[in-house]
């Protein structure tokens, strides 16, 4: 349940920054090979019996012997027009990502129908993809339920004054689970609840000044008291880190909402 990180002429996501994000430096040199060289420092992965690839990624210069005979570039290009690289990206991105059933005897109960309910704020930071807090933001949430399918309606005033709106709308899709929509969602977010814990993962649409991209959320939400959840955000984009959102959702059961009547 987060702000989306867009503002007006300076965005967490420009183009530069993602791409500096993805992969930290590409230089593409001609000679033996005409290798295509990438650095990043992280761990190795074995690609083909042809190359070692360290992910994201080191590889040996040009005039190494595993670029004689256009080798490595041969395998490189195949890899690349497969979405290999990114596919294994990804992969080491989501290594040791915890599970929602380790929450499954954890509490308070989170039950999204208790907790989001009546009237909530909202307190948090972004952060770019170096880990740097860029914004700040406080949120009014006014949370309804009707025949079992939650609205949130949720209004965010930033720092620098921005002002958003995003409006969810939580279907029931299962025992203990939801599908997720808001204007700025591509398609349909998968929500799943255990224990004191919510996972909600979508494609949030960003709007850039050079065109529209689409990034990865993976949204955690922890119930650590009553009426206290703590929510961690994840924006990935090719399976790389590119950013995320701190915050904390507080309830307010002294105040009364306005909710349509059933």
């Amino acid at each position: 349940m987060l702000a989306n990180p867009q503002r007006g002429r300076s965005t967490l996501l420009s183009s530069a920054a993602l791409f500096n994000a993805v992969f930290s430096h590409a230089v593409r040199h001609s000679g033996p090979g005409d290798a295509l060289q990438i650095r990043h420092p992280q761990a190795t992965v074995s690609l083909t019996k042809f190359t070692e690839v360290t992910a994201m990624f080191i590889v040996s210069p040009p005039d190494s012997p595993r670029h004689r005979d256009g080798r490595f570039a041969t395998a490189a290009r195949t890899l690349l027009g497969m979405g290999v690289l990114s596919g294994l990206i990804g992969l080491l991105s989501a290594c040791g990502t915890a599970s929602i059933d380790d929450h499954q005897m954890a509490e308070p109960s989170f039950n999204p129908e208790d907790f989001f309910s009546g009237i909530l704020t909202a307190h948090g930071v972004v952060r770019d993809y170096s880990g740097a807090a860029t914004r700040s933001f406080n949120a009014d949430i006014t949370a309804c339920w009707q025949d079992g399918v939650g609205t949130l309606d949720e209004a965010f005033v930033f720092d620098d004054g921005e002002q958003q709106v995003r409006i969810w709308t939580l279907t029931p899709d299962g025992v203990q689970r939801y599908i997720g929509t808001a204007g700025d969602v591509v398609g349909e977010g998968n929500a799943r609840w255990q224990g004191n814990a919510m996972f909600l993962d979508y494609t949030l649409r960003i709007e850039l000044e050079d065109g529209p991209i689409d990034v990865h959320i993976d949204d955690r939400m922890y119930r650590v008291s009553e009426n206290v959840v703590i929510n961690e955000s994840k924006m990935r984009k090719f399976g790389v880190g590119v950013g995320e959102i701190l915050l904390t959702l507080v309830r307010h059961p002294e105040r009364e909402a306005t909710c349509p009547s059933t």
